[in-house]
């Protein structure tokens, strides 16, 4: 997963970047009928954030080079659902990433794009993630991603997997021999 989304969505926001107006409307995928539609029960929040730092790649120590995020531009779509009581019960979050990864000793760079969904289920504790977080391809040297379906328990443990999940398995270093 893309780092911080976890603890942002817990904490309530995104900081740093650039929010649009709230919309406390009732989201269109809600049904009637739904426990979110029901007399008493607020609204949904929906929240769009667009340039978040967050979203960018922490350096990655390579050994002998580091790999930086040089640019990037997001959108992050937020829609947080309560309870009757006001308490927020579960999130679905929808990320559009694009950035540029720099080897910082030889200029060699690779395009960074992810799209995908996240679902926080706040009562359970789980993070189901859908689509494609990391995707990186460099023809006849190597392909690292993470893409498909993946469920993380409580403790961030992986409850499912389906799909590639590279970064997840061994970490941001998996990047490495691409900028070598």
């Amino acid at each position: 997963m893309r780092p911080v989304l976890g603890i942002l969505i817990l904490l309530g926001g995104l900081a740093g970047c650039d929010a649009a107006p709230t919309d406390a409307s009732p989201a269109a995928s809600l049904t009637p009928g739904s426990p979110a539609l029901r007399a008493g029960t607020p609204p949904p929040l929906h929240q769009v954030f667009l340039n978040d730092p967050a979203f960018a790649l922490p350096d990655i120590d390579c050994g002998t080079f580091t790999i930086r995020e040089t640019s990037f531009s997001d959108r992050v779509d937020v829609i947080t659902y309560f309870n009757d009581a006001g308490e927020p019960v579960r999130a679905r979050v929808h990320v559009e990433f694009q950035g540029v990864l720099t080897n910082l000793s030889t200029g060699k760079t690779l395009r960074d794009h992810a799209a995908f969904s996240d679902a926080f289920d706040f009562r359970d504790g789980t993070l189901t993630e859908t689509g494609v977080t990391f995707h990186y391809k460099i023809p006849h040297q190597g392909l690292v991603a993470d893409n498909g379906r993946i469920i993380f328990g409580p403790n961030n443990e992986v409850l499912f997997a389906a799909g590639s999940h590279d970064v997840v398995e061994q970490g941001f270093t998996a990047i490495c021999p691409l900028l070598t």
